[in-house]
Parts: C-alpha cells; sequence; structure tokens
C-alpha cells in the first residue's frame, strides 16, 4: 500500500502538467524559400536568412523560429524584423561570434501552407538603407502535423489571418499611397521645369532689351558728343573770326588817324 501511495504522488505532476501545459511536439528542420512579396522570385534579402527553419506545434499551431545570418562587415544585426505573418516577432535573441551576427525570432501561425509575408528592416551605415516586404515558403513535406484545434484556438487563428490580411492590405496601401506620393512629385517636377524655361525665355528676352537699349545709349553718346565737338569748334572759330575782324578795326582806325597827323 505504501508503494502505491508513493507511485501516485509521483504521478500527481505529470497529471497536473498534462492537462494545465500547453501541447508540444518535439522541433522540426523545415526548409524555406525567400521571395519577393507577392511573387516567386527570389529576394535580394535571402542570403540574410539562415536554413533551415525550426518548426515546432504548440497549442494547435505552428511555432516558427528563423534566424537571420549576417557578417560582421557589415556592422553589428543590420538586419531587423519589422513584422512576420501580421504580427510582431517574438522571442528575438541578438547573438554574435568571431564572424558572423545571429538575430534569432520566432512567430506563431496556423496556416504554413501559403506564402507568409514579412517586412524587415536594412540597415548598413553609409551603404544601404531599406524597408523590404518579403515572403516565405515553406517546404510542406517536412512540416509536423498539425492537430484539430479547439473553438477558442480556431478563433485565434481567424484573428491572426485578419490581423494578416490587415497588414497586407496596409502594404498594398501603403504602396498605393507611396506611388501616388511619387506621381506627385514628378507632376511638380514637370511644373517647375516648365516654369522654369518661361524664366529662362523672360530672362533672354529682357537681356536682349536692355542689351539693345544699352546699344541705343552708347550710339546717342556718340552722336552727341560729335555735336558737342562741331558746336565748339564752330563756336572758336566764330570766335576767332571775331576777335580778327576787332583787330583789323583797329589796325585800320590806327592808321587812320596816322595819316591825319602827317
Amino acid at each position: 500500500m505504501t508503494n502505491k501511495k508513493w507511485q501516485i504522488v509521483w504521478l500527481l505532476p505529470l497529471i497536473w502538467l498534462s492537462l494545465f501545459s500547453g501541447e508540444k511536439v518535439g522541433a522540426q528542420s523545415v526548409s524555406y524559400q525567400t521571395y519577393k512579396y507577392g511573387t516567386s522570385e527570389n529576394s535580394m534579402a535571402s542570403g540574410y536568412y539562415a536554413r533551415p527553419a525550426e518548426v515546432t506545434v504548440q497549442n494547435g499551431q505552428y511555432l516558427v523560429t528563423m534566424t537571420i545570418k549576417t557578417k560582421k562587415a557589415l556592422t553589428a544585426w543590420p538586419v531587423t524584423v519589422l513584422s512576420v505573418a501580421g504580427q510582431s516577432p517574438s522571442n528575438v535573441k541578438k547573438t554574435k561570434d568571431s564572424n558572423f551576427y545571429y538575430y534569432a525570432y520566432s512567430f506563431y501561425s496556423q496556416d504554413l501552407s501559403k506564402a507568409v509575408s514579412s517586412k524587415i528592416k536594412i540597415d548598413v551605415p553609409g551603404t544601404y538603407q531599406a524597408t523590404h516586404q518579403i515572403s516565405f515558403k515553406f517546404d510542406q513535406a517536412s512540416l509536423p502535423s498539425l492537430k484539430k484545434a479547439s473553438a477558442s484556438q480556431k478563433t485565434a487563428s481567424q484573428n491572426s489571418t485578419s490581423k494578416e490580411k490587415t497588414s497586407q492590405a496596409s502594404q498594398t496601401n501603403n504602396s498605393s499611397s507611396d506611388a501616388a506620393v511619387a506621381k506627385q512629385v514628378l507632376d511638380l517636377e514637370k511644373e517647375v521645369k516648365a516654369k522654369e524655361k518661361k524664366l529662362d525665355k523672360k530672362e533672354d528676352i529682357l537681356a536682349a532689351r536692355a542689351q539693345s537699349l544699352n546699344q541705343r545709349s552708347q550710339a546717342v553718346n556718340a552722336a552727341s558728343q560729335r555735336n558737342f565737338f562741331f558746336l565748339l569748334f564752330g563756336g572758336i572759330l566764330v570766335l576767332s573770326l571775331f576777335v580778327l575782324d576787332i583787330l583789323g578795326l583797329i589796325y585800320l582806325m590806327r592808321k587812320s588817324k596816322q595819316q591825319k597827323e602827317q
């Protein structure tokens, strides 16, 4: 009897754990592809992702753990995950060794048969800064089996799917908004260039008019100078003749007086 009591005592914690802890299946290594968002083309960020991913089943859904591996030459952890499967990354761990930086993170998903969208930020100081939309496609043959989820888990799945759709719609809207802004900027640039051309033409016309007025002014000044010299020369000539006339008259008067005195 005593032995049976001790066996029951030892079994109670195990029974409690089985009743109140989440169901978790051992991790499996699953290969995956990294594509440009909404396409089947490999993303430029594909080389940053270490493979395979680690996938477990917990509480009726997949728990996916992925790792981004970058060389030290690109500075510390240049790639960060902003969102994945419509949620922020969880269990983020940053580690490093003598050659690489490692950025590990996890996310939950009820369905890995479809492409999983993600938004990442790449920041290599002085070289490259950008935000990218990418998609992951997981190898279906390597995925662990999902057991039927409870009603609450289905609701959580629906909420997760709704969040992902909202995120995708937001990303699409953002892309459309960016395209609209880019178009407005191009239109403004065209309008500014057209106005600049008009201003250049007006400036050319004004410059031509100013040059013409300057040439006319120079011609008028030259004519005025010539007239001035002509008038000055004529005045001097008339004055000279007048002086000569007076001197001649004085000479004749003196000569006439001398003849009378004789």
